[in-house]
């Protein structure tokens, strides 16, 4: 359990930094700061995914609170305008917040009464609950409510006009309301439970400050609306839950105590699947910034997990034409634990492909099959396919569910085209875009950590076909120059104004990073997914494919036929040949470029060399990499993606978007890349369970920093580092969460 005391919550500035986030499983999210001041045009009471995960509509912003009591009003609600002006203020009643379960607990004293907040939302349904419970007050007391609502894209901001007034409908049943913002929108609705007076009102609010989207250098007034007043009498012990949904009325459980023990098994059930004690051993029992043996952390984060995996009801745009009729994503069910291979089950096979994307049914808080993909972090990303895969291990495997890593894998295999995952998929289910070098190449890595970690063997099967398809491309050339150079085994990647790494950074036509050429973690991806291949098709007795799906012009029965091993072994020699830098002691970043025949900057991505295969560099140029790396790259928070040293190093990230994605990848400290890190350690060093714990101590503690229970996407890379990007941040989590489930350290190579 993670809690901050009055002292936090009184300090506006510092309990305004620190945010809470609830998620629904469809790419819907509610998320707040502390206090209730929206400091973000993405924090909100509903924001819903009614095409899920896109078309995320930012519904009911926030909710006034007022009680009235014995006489006096007390106002708990807080937000801040244009002039910079507070009102109100009730943060100041505000005695102490708490994440129990992975669930938000404010607890307020108004007078000689105490009243507890807990907000959650319904597992596979576009509902928010917010309960108000009287814990304890010698009087009778009013409760009224006041929310604002919205209809926008969660990117963009509203502005109200006098001529524009929602329609707002008393439901028949009593206790809320429908509320449509236009003829063309969806209605949504605000219902109380138990029934709550409901008095329309419709007034607009003018000029909410978010500050957050003023430090980024975009719009940040916006106009609210306010639908109507809920007004109720209660006693202690009584409570009033205020339902925001987006779903038709029959389908929302009014009874919002059912509705929470109902989210509360299943947290119990998420936990007690990654083999973690329950939530009132550990999640509630346990401050993961004191935990000295990193159970209370896992607990916390594997909850956090679940918030990134989402189901994918919308088709992502179209399966590209030609994709293997074995990789196309059919239903997942395992009836029984997955099994080692047989020698019946050796065999190769194939399922034929729809003519549509399958729909999968009404999600059900019980059922982790059907199509899947991964938020690659809140507020604002969608699905990415290089977070994806990297986060896999952590997010599925880690918490013992191999059923959504496999379904994962099937659905992404749809989109291969060319040889290439999409590097992303839009907001606005526009077609993918395949603007990416190592997101395919972290496929090979998630599907053989799947079969590890006693996936279905059907698997690699299954997906063998569209895997050649992809080594074939890239052998003979795919979009963006990317292939394999025949004289020395490594991948080029690049062309100009394009972004292909995960130093991705581009506004305009200027592309911050681009690494043209060869860069070193790509090489280490490449040889890793042949020698993957080579394994998979000698365990598996994998006969090479005649036909691998859409293959590329120039190919050849070579090619096709093509000895996997072989080629990892001509890769490690051009490797090996190339990127050692003597002088510094580590590896060069981009090799064969056009402005530079190696790139000598100091960067992470040189650990991937270390960690996924044991054999591409030798033992004493691996412990000297990690010297070097320690000495200039290592945070308490993760890794620097740049040396200070570095001409072109930033220390600051801020203001609009071309100053903030200048520096992204030019110092800034990325939490994710501590997995790399541990496993090189681990590895080439021996660090032990200690060492390890010492070095996720500091990342445990962030976890009750800025947004409770997760972790963010960068800080900044100077003390105090603070915490910058998105607040919850799908790799991050899943790579510290993988360290700290992790066996005994690997043998050193």
């Amino acid at each position: 359990m993670i809690t901050l005391d009055r002292a936090v919550c009184l300090n506006l500035g510092e309990a305004s930094s620190h945010e809470w986030l609830v998620t629904n499983g469809l790419g819907g999210y509610a998320a707040g700061t502390l206090p209730g001041v929206n400091t973000r045009r993405y924090h909100g009471l509903l924001v819903a995914a009614l095409k899920p995960p896109v078309e995320r509509t930012m519904l009911v912003n926030n909710c006034d609170v007022e009680v009235e009591m014995d006489g006096v009003t007390y106002f708990l609600g807080a937000n801040e305008y244009q002039d910079e002006r507070i009102h109100p203020g009730g943060f100041i009643h505000l005695d102490s917040f708490a994440l129990q379960a992975g669930i938000p607990h404010f607890y307020y004293h108004v007078g000689p009464a105490v009243l507890e907040k807990t907000i959650w939302m319904e597992y596979g349904r576009s509902t928010t609950y917010i309960r108000y419970t009287v814990v304890e007050s010698p009087y009778p007391l009013n409760l009224i409510l006041r929310p604002f609502v919205n209809y926008r894209d969660h990117h963009k901001l509203t502005k109200g006009r006098l001529d524009w007034n929602f329609t707002v409908t008393t439901l028949p049943i009593g206790g809320g309301c429908t509320i449509q913002a236009r003829p063309d929108a969806q209605p949504f609705y605000l219902i109380a439970s138990p029934r709550a007076a409901f008095t329309p009102s419709g007034v607009w609010y003018w000029n909410f400050l978010y500050r957050a989207e003023r430090e980024r250098g975009l719009d940040y007034l916006e106009d609210l609306y306010l639908p109507g007043v809920f007004r109720s009498g209660l006693r202690a012990g009584e409570s009033l839950t205020l339902i925001a949904s987006a779903e038709p009325p029959a389908q929302v459980d009014r009874n919002a105590a059912a509705a929470f023990a109902r989210m509360m098994a299943r947290q119990e059930r998420l936990l007690r699947q990654a083999g973690v004690r329950p939530t009132s051993d550990a999640a509630n029992a346990a401050d993961p910034s004191t935990d000295d043996d990193g159970q209370a952390a896992i607990a916390q984060l594997v909850l956090a997990a679940d918030q990134f995996l989402v189901r994918r009801t919308a088709p992502a745009g179209t399966v590209p034409a030609g994709t293997p009729a074995a990789a196309v994503a059919r239903p997942v069910v395992y009836t029984r634990a997955p099994t080692a291979p047989t020698a019946r089950n050796n065999r190769p096979g194939a399922v034929p492909a729809p003519s549509a994307p399958p729909r999968p049914p009404a999600p059900s808080n019980d059922d982790d099959s059907g199509p899947r993909t991964v938020i690659a972090g809140y507020p604002w990303f969608t699905d990415w396919s290089r977070d994806t895969m990297i986060a896999l291990p952590g997010l599925t495997l880690a918490t013992g569910r191999p059923t959504i890593a496999d379904s994962l894998l099937r659905t992404f295999a749809r989109y291969v085209d060319q040889g290439m995952l999409p590097n992303l998929f839009s907001d606005e289910g526009t077609p993918p875009e395949y603007n990416t070098v190592d997101g395919t190449l972290w496929y090979f890595h998630a599907i053989e950590a799947t079969l590890l970690a006693g996936g279905d063997p059907a698997l690699a099967r299954d997906l063998w076909p569209t895997l050649e398809s992809i080594i074939a491309w890239h052998s003979a050339g795919t979009r963006y120059g990317i292939r394999c150079d025949p004289a020395d085994g490594l991948l080029c990647a690049g062309e100009p104004g394009v972004q292909l790494t995960w130093m991705d950074a581009k506004v305009g036509d200027t592309v911050f990073t681009p690494r043209y050429g060869k860069p070193v973690e790509i090489q280490a991806l490449w040889y890793h997914a042949l020698r993957i291949m080579a394994r998979l098709q000698a365990q598996f007795d994998l006969p090479a494919t005649e036909s691998a799906g859409a293959e590329p012009a120039t190919q050849n029965s070579e090619l096709r036929t093509q000895n996997y091993a072989a080629l990892a072994d001509a890769a490690r020699v051009g490797f090996r040949a190339k990127f050692w830098y003597a002088e510094g002691g580590y590896l060069y970043d981009v090799v064969d470029g056009p402005d530079l025949p190696a790139d000598r900057s100091l960067r992470p991505n040189q650990l991937f060399a270390l960690t996924l295969e044991p054999d591409l560099v030798d033992a004493e140029q691996a412990r000297s990499v990690l010297a070097v790396v320690r000495a200039q790259l290592l945070t308490p928070v993760g890794l620097r993606s740049l040396a200070p040293d570095d001409p072109q190093f930033a220390a600051v990230y801020t203001g609009d978007q071309p100053h903030r994605d200048a520096t992204y990848h030019q110092g800034m400290v990325w939490t994710w890349l501590i997995g790399a890190y541990g496993d090189a350690c681990r590895r080439w060093e021996g660090m032990d369970r200690a060492g390890l714990l010492a070095l996720l101590a500091p990342l445990q503690r962030q976890l009750a920093v800025d947004c409770a229970g997760n972790l963010n996407e960068i800080f900044q890379p100077l003390p105090p580092y603070l915490p910058k990007g998105g607040f919850a941040q799908a790799w991050s989590v899943a790579e510290v969460l993988r360290l700290l489930c992790s066996g005994p350290p690997p043998a050193a190579g």
